[in-house]
């Protein structure tokens, strides 16, 4: 008997997909490689997840498992090899808990940006979900599995994982933290594990409980923008003393032109532009806001620096529509709505130049356009920040490829640098860009900077484990998942 037999005989014909075409879907990437799988299934409880991981031991079948599948430019839903069953949890979103005393939600992996944000508002709960640019239909869950991070004073949003509940590749599931969704402390009793299960390759996440910002009193972005390449030292510098010192909490984006406009004309964008946000009752925010200038005044020259609140981007708003389409509104609202934890899907498109992008619908097999994200782990200091801009700088000019990077303050010790590339989805133009991402993260790695994630089939593209390191990990897999039957070689873990 096939998996399929065994798969057909255990669940319904709605939670299994075997159609050419929606394998092919699934099998394809942004990035040109089509890694066909050889089912999809779509598990509805936990349960589910059990019986196809105790199903895969048995018939020495390898699962692959997805959130959602939105993991655009880390190759999407594609499996890590021909021939696996992808494991899409879409259909296990539902919104557990979201406990107001306590500020935490619990949730199922399929649930996205969207529908939690939507859920909160029309509870009317007083919280600020944190969101990344990746749109409406990304999970959280997924997300958050990969250490991505957001916008907000939760920015860095694995830190806020409160438990986790996993069926692990041996046929067993476990609960990390005090192994109760209703305690709230994290670390449990004794060696915590949670940290195991995010970009590994040991279990399938069936349920999170993070927590939850509260909605703050008063909200005040602020946004700068400098003419002058050389006040990017100096723009490192003042956001790594407002961190240190607590003065600003949130993650902090510094992008050049091309990645925070894209294609747009707007004449208010400098070669240098960052945002970031202060939060909490008026008086803290006026002091706070004071502390922002001195400290930028005190490093840098020939800026412009703006608070924008509510009221005043409300007041954009009416000028934009009823006197003048003024440029900068679009943009400010687009980077407002993100900090206040509104989903969004101009990102996307300004990444791809396509104004008319819906991240639900995007197929990564139709979509004519290529793309893939470059990304490294830099201290915040102004001579790595610019040592590895200047790397960038001068491969993107050899091989003629639009530079857009930003650097992402996630604490006040380190920044993350994303850069991408857009392409034609030719033979050719994928090879090519492919050749080109492998030169970029060996040239950074040789530099000392190194990858913070990845994503199927660009897993040879990160730095080896130390020995050591390899081999604790190996001796885990055992323990976890003897047959390997999850996702075999994700983040090289086999």
């Amino acid at each position: 008997m096939t998996i399929i037999d065994s798969l057909s005989d255990h669940f319904s014909p709605q939670q299994l997909e075997l159609s050419e075409e929606v394998l092919l879907r699934y099998g394809s990437s942004l990035s040109g490689s089509v890694v066909k799988p050889s089912a999809v299934f779509f598990p509805e409880s936990t349960d589910d997840v059990l019986k196809i991981v105790q199903l895969a031991n048995s018939q020495r079948v390898v699962l692959f498992p997805i959130s959602r599948g939105k993991n655009f430019g880390y190759n999407e839903a594609q499996g890590s090899a021909e021939g696996q069953v992808i494991v899409d949890m879409s259909r296990m979103n539902k919104i557990v808990e979201v406990n107001e005393k306590l500020a935490y939600a619990t949730i199922q992996p399929g649930v996205s940006q969207q529908q939690l944000s939507n859920y909160l508002k029309e509870k009317n709960l007083k919280f600020q979900l944190d969101v990344t640019g990746a749109g409406y239909d990304a999970s959280i869950v997924g997300n958050i599995l990969e250490r991505g991070f957001g916008h907000t004073d939760y920015g860095d949003r694995w830190a806020r994982v409160i438990s986790l509940e996993v069926v692990l590749g041996n046929g067993s599931v476990i609960r990390t933290g005090m192994n109760s969704s209703e305690n709230t402390y994290r670390y449990g009793i004794g060696p915590m594990l949670d940290g195991l299960f995010s970009q590994s390759n040991f279990g399938i996440i069936t349920q999170m409980t993070f927590e939850l910002m509260p909605k703050p009193e008063r909200m005040l972005m602020f946004v700068l923008s400098t003419k002058e390449e050389k006040n990017l030292e100096g723009i490192v510098a003042a956001i790594r003393e407002l961190k240190l010192q607590g003065i600003v909490q949130s993650a902090v984006h510094i992008a050049n032109k091309a990645r925070a406009v894209g294609e747009k004309e707007n004449k208010l964008a400098g070669v240098w532009n960052l945002s970031g946000n202060i939060s909490g009752n008026s008086n803290l925010i006026s002091s706070k806001k004071s502390l922002i200038r001195k400290a930028f005044s005190k490093h840098i020259r020939n800026f412009r620096l703006m608070f924008i609140g509510k009221g005043m981007l409300n007041s954009l708003k009416w000028i934009y529509e009823n006197i003048t389409p003024m440029q900068v509104y679009p943009a400010l609202r687009d980077i407002y709505e993100l900090q206040d934890g509104v989903p969004t899907e101009e990102p996307l498109r300004t990444l791809l130049n396509d104004a008319t992008l819906h991240s639900s619908t995007l197929n990564a097999r139709q979509y004519q356009q290529g793309f893939y994200w470059l990304n490294a782990v830099i201290n915040a200091n102004e001579n790595d920040v610019r040592k590895a801009i200047d790397v960038l700088t001068k491969l993107f000019a050899e091989w003629k490829y639009e530079f857009r990077v930003t650097m992402t303050y996630v604490n006040p010790r380190c920044m993350i640098l994303i850069s991408n590339i857009s392409f034609q989805k030719t033979e050719e133009e994928i090879k090519r860009a492919a050749d080109f991402c492998k030169l970029c993260y060996k040239e950074l790695q040789s530099a000392g900077y190194y990858p913070y994630r990845s994503g199927s089939n660009l897993y040879d593209k990160l730095p080896p484990f130390e020995k050591n390191y390899s081999e604790v990990l190996q001796q885990l897999k055992k323990v976890f998942d003897p047959n390997n039957i999850i996702a075999p070689g994700k983040y090289n873990i086999t």
